[in-house]
């Protein structure tokens, strides 16, 4: 964490807050002796949420894409395919 905060030019301090709210968060876990890794899988979220965060990355990558868009119906077609695709691939479907 020293290395880091002297490269970013902050205090240790603040570096070690933010890996121990990334950690609570359950972004990353925290191996005594071995460091600091990215976890495996996303943070449970709350229902309520994860749809809410789950919405905010739709309505960006619709805003970002909305010259691609011809109607809501394409959308939520191409939306459907490929949400089962991955779910598939990660043997949730």
């Amino acid at each position: 964490m020293r290395g880091l905060s002297q490269d970013l030019g902050i205090n240790p301090l603040t570096v070690a807050r933010a890996y121990t709210g990334l950690e609570r968060q359950g972004y990353v876990t925290g191996r005594m002796g071995r460091g600091t890794f990215v976890s495996d899988a996303p943070p449970k979220m709350a229902d309520g949420d994860r749809r809410r965060e789950l919405r905010r990355r739709l309505r960006l990558f619709l805003h970002e894409n909305e010259a691609w868009i011809e109607s809501p119906d394409e959308i939520a077609s191409l939306v459907r395919v490929e949400a089962k695709d991955v779910l598939r691939s990660a043997g949730r479907a």
